[in-house]
């Protein structure tokens, strides 16, 4: 397993991953990722993955990857604040296909993104569904701890979750 930053001529592997948790929503209603009303189109995806770059490029988003034989596995995002007062606290993201959790690999991710980040982002946030409990203990093991909840707060098909929000705080730069 490789871990590494994000290179432009990541494209595809990133869409093929971000586009496979649309197809496991169908089997995992616990799934505790956001998505919008509709699959985005290609180029919808593109457009997106263009303003990722570009924020990588400014210093303003971190992104690690985990490939293992060339293939994308795992992705892991560090959102820094887009307002002057915010700046110093980055938000995480973190997705890993279906048959490679449980393996390490984000813990790969998270060590490889928060070490990326630590002369520029002071703090890092995150939010959590409750029922997920493997992402709670990942993110327990690297310092994070519980800040608030809010009830019901995620809705799936009728369902209604706790979401969990956790910092870690990483020093001033």
């Amino acid at each position: 397993m490789r871990f590494r930053s994000l290179e432009w001529s990541d494209f595809d592997g990133w869409a093929a991953l971000y586009f496979s948790r649309y197809d496991e929503i169908a089997g995992n209603p616990q799934l505790g990722l956001h998505f919008v009303e509709r699959k985005p189109s290609l180029g919808e995806e593109a457009a997106s993955f263009g303003q990722v770059w570009k924020r990588v490029q400014e210093r303003d988003q971190p992104v690690s990857l985990a490939e293992e034989d060339g293939r994308l596995v795992g992705i892991c995002t560090i959102y820094r604040g887009g307002h002057l007062e915010d700046r110093h606290v980055g938000t995480l993201a973190v997705a890993v296909l279906p048959d490679w959790r449980g393996r390490g690999i984000g813990s790969g991710l998270l060590d490889h993104a928060l070490r990326g980040c630590e002369s520029w982002i002071e703090m890092v946030v995150l939010e959590v569904i409750a029922v997920n409990e493997q992402a709670l203990r990942l993110y327990g093991k690297f310092g994070f701890k519980e800040c608030g909840r809010t009830p019901r707060a995620f809705k799936r098909n009728g369902t209604y979750y706790d979401v969990v929000r956790m910092a870690k705080h990483l020093g001033p730069p």
